[in-house]
């Protein structure tokens, strides 16, 4: 099955504004900001040379099959001056596989990457349905 033909249309899905550290597992370790937050995907902030590595990535595909990576994030430091109270426990640090799914320039130093999830464990995806119904229609 091509990736073409299975890839719904992320954009139904909710984005809360989010902002705390994560960490993009690459060969090295990468530190970007999260900007916001959906139940398909994350947006983070990065630097120029950060997003041209991952902009790369994706240009060399081979066969279409995009490179993955992995994003860590503490689910407490997410919820930060929000409603929402996340388990204080294991389950609140997530290291969820993704995929770059775009990169835009915000400014001369500043990119957002749009990263899709691939795969969240039942845990995860309560979790993080629970945070976004927390913040809708709040502000970070």
């Amino acid at each position: 099955m091509s990736t073409t033909t299975s890839r719904q249309n992320l954009r139904h899905h909710l984005r809360v504004p989010a902002a705390c550290p994560a960490v993009l597992r690459l060969e090295t370790p990468a530190k970007v900001q999260i900007r916001n937050i959906s139940r398909a995907g994350v947006m983070v902030s990065c630097e120029r040379e950060l997003a041209d590595l991952l902009s790369a990535d994706q240009k060399t595909m081979i066969r279409h099959e995009p490179t993955t990576l992995e994003i860590e994030f503490d689910l407490r430091e997410l919820a930060r001056g929000s409603t929402f109270v996340p388990p204080d426990s294991a389950e609140a640090a997530f290291r969820i596989a993704a995929v770059v799914a775009h990169t835009c320039r915000q400014s001369r130093d500043e990119y957002h990457v749009g990263l899709s999830y691939l795969r969240l464990t039942t845990e995860q995806q309560d979790l993080l349905d629970e945070f976004i119904e927390a913040k809708k229609g709040r502000r970070p």
